[in-house]
């Protein structure tokens, strides 16, 4: 009887939560990369060429994404101060 009853238990996800953070944050990065972009590109509209706000969208996309990236790995418990730090992000 006590067999049965482990098989119909749900198995404990210990990290569940904290992934299920990191992929909204990642999620979150991607909406929020493209809104700030589109925005700043629509500002941009009259007084640039296509190519320069191109560039700048795609600077403004990728910036927030990799900040959020960053965020998102943290949550997961990766340690990127080595890491930022030889990119001289913070020093």
């Amino acid at each position: 009887m006590e067999t049965l009853r482990e098989l119909f238990e749900l198995p404990e996800f210990p990290y569940l939560f904290t992934i299920t953070r990191a992929l909204l944050l990642l999620i979150a990065g991607y909406l929020l990369g493209r809104l700030v972009s589109s925005a700043i590109t629509k500002l941009l509209l009259a007084k640039t060429s296509e190519h320069t706000q191109l560039i700048v969208r795609r600077a403004i996309f990728y910036g927030i994404f990799i900040l959020l990236l960053i965020s998102a790995l943290r949550q997961l418990g990766f340690d990127l101060t080595v890491l930022l730090g030889a990119a001289g992000i913070l020093t």
